[in-house]
């Protein structure tokens, strides 16, 4: 069975998985991380599409084997986790390269102020909202008597900063209509690779980080470069009116990008 890579795995997309495996060297690593049955020297030395094939071949048989750590997950994910399981053995440049990484938060900023702005909302960063502050707040439309539409994103590019961003936007939910979580790949497997290694827990899970942000009403926007996407749509809300009218008092003092 051939590996699907329609849509995003593990927050890469799918167009990217597919270079992935048509690369040698990437290849060979998983070859090697997923200890593939046979003498790995010989195989490391097959012919391309000849390994491919064995990887598929095993990936299928893991995904469906209870014991396996892979059990349940979708065969494109397990390339991509093992690969970045894997990436100390790959060029310094595949985090920055496939993984999306930054060294700065304010790296993504710009992906996320243009994903507003093509909803042709007024953008504004660093907002201060009661003790709290979100990075980048989108506004279109309404006023005190109506809200409009506020969407609010919190970006991260570090996991130890994920529960700060998480205490962050649940104090400022109050104050907007939706609110994101703005990370890159990188950090988003970095979050789920923890998960992974958690004593408690035994098989890679897609989807802790969209089930962690849903139980706060989050969603989550994924940058990659330039790019940003809504992979995971928050809970819509209304904002209490009295951090309405403080959230248009503040946006009197600040000019939107």
């Amino acid at each position: 069975m051939k590996i699907d890579l329609f849509g995003h795995h593990c927050y890469v997309p799918g167009p990217m998985v597919k270079v992935w495996l048509q690369d040698e060297i990437m290849v060979n690593v998983l070859v090697e991380c997923l200890a593939l049955p046979g003498k790995l020297t010989h195989t490391k030395k097959d012919p391309l599409d000849k390994k491919v094939k064995a990887i598929e071949n095993h990936i299928n048989h893991l995904v469906g084997l209870e014991a396996s750590g892979w059990y349940g997950a979708r065969p494109a994910d397990v390339v991509v986790a093992s690969l970045f399981r894997s990436r100390a053995k790959l060029p310094k440049a595949v985090g920055t390269m496939f993984f999306y990484a930054v060294k700065h938060e304010n790296d993504t900023l710009a992906a996320a102020v243009g994903w507003l702005k093509k909803q042709g909302m007024a953008v504004y960063v660093e907002v201060d909202m009661g003790n709290s502050c979100l990075d980048v707040i989108g506004v279109k439309g309404g006023g005190l008597l109506s809200s409009g539409r506020i969407v609010g994103i919190e970006l991260k590019n570090q996991l130890r900063e994920f529960k700060r961003g998480f205490d962050q936007m649940s104090t400022c939910a109050g104050y907007v209509n939706e609110i994101y979580l703005g990370c890159t790949p990188f950090m988003a497997l970095e979050f789920l690779e923890k998960h992974a290694n958690a004593r408690s827990v035994r098989n890679w899970d897609t989807h802790e980080l969209e089930s962690k942000l849903a139980q706060g009403g989050f969603g989550m926007l994924l940058i990659t470069g330039e790019e940003a996407h809504s992979i995971h749509a928050p809970k819509r809300r209304a904002p209490e009116r009295r951090k309405l009218e403080e959230l248009y008092a503040t946006l009197k003092t600040k000019q939107p990008l």
